[in-house]
């Protein structure tokens, strides 16, 4: 007697195809309800980053960002104003607690403003090494969004999230006077976005930020940034994901006012 005759009954041929049909199902289905709508972008980001040391262990933390929509110089974005406070834990090491407002202009049929209110605070440390240099960061933001009724009008209150972000920022000097003013530095780094909230479903992951560029030092506390940004977003909808390629430009501000 066979032993393998009730196994070859219970797999006969139609009910091979059964499971075949369910399996080509399931996978056909699943591939369809993951089947990605990517929106293509181009834009300018440019950026203006201040950091004074105001004594030994307490400064100020300044930023403003302006965003272009797209085809890098067609329409603006969004802008974004910050006004923060940097305690000096160490040297190397600094904490900030900041606010950002965040201006978003009209786009995707909407016509008018909508903002978002983000308090944010951030651990910053700096690793030196001969030739290169590490910053890392992780931050934690409270996002406060503006939503909207329609198109023409904002609804009340604020949908509120939290993003936490990590950035690991490398940059290797080049020639023989090391960030010395007139002298270009090599930058490449990689920043992380999470979404946490009882209001976010599809996209705990929010975005990944890879950058590589340049610094030219323009003197002794002041750079000039410009390079390329690859952003992949997932937005709030299951599918629905941007990709945008950014030309930045920043300028890095850095005074020290802690031995006058």
């Amino acid at each position: 007697m066979n032993p393998l005759a009730k196994y070859h009954n219970t797999l006969s041929l139609p009910n091979l195809k059964v499971i075949a049909f369910l399996v080509c199902f399931l996978i056909s289905s699943n591939s369809f309800s993951q089947t990605k709508q990517v929106q293509y972008l181009q834009q300018t980001w440019f950026a203006y980053f201040n950091q004074t040391k105001l004594s030994k262990k307490w400064g100020i933390w300044n930023e403003l960002q302006l965003k272009t929509q797209d085809h890098f110089f067609n329409n603006y974005s969004s802008s974004e104003a910050t006004l923060g406070g940097m305690y000096y834990l160490t040297k190397d090491i600094k904490l900030v607690n900041g606010y950002t407002l965040v201006t978003l202009y009209p786009a995707d049929g909407k016509t008018i403003n909508s903002y978002e209110h983000r308090g944010w605070q951030m651990i910053q440390w700096t690793s030196l090494h001969p030739k290169i240099k590490f910053t890392q960061w992780f931050r934690l933001e409270e996002r406060f969004k503006s939503q909207f009724i329609n198109n023409n009008t904002l609804a009340d209150g604020l949908d509120f999230s939290w993003r936490a972000r990590y950035n690991v920022f490398m940059q290797i000097p080049l020639g023989q006077k090391k960030y010395a003013p007139g002298t270009f530095s090599f930058l490449t780094a990689n920043e992380l976005y999470l979404n946490f909230g009882k209001n976010i479903v599809y996209n705990t992951f929010d975005q990944n930020r890879f950058f590589i560029g340049a610094f030219y030092h323009v003197n002794k506390h002041d750079n000039l940034q410009i390079g390329l940004t690859e952003v992949y977003q997932h937005l709030a909808s299951a599918n629905k994901f941007k990709s945008v390629d950014v030309f930045k430009i920043s300028y890095f501000n850095n005074l020290d006012f802690s031995k006058k």
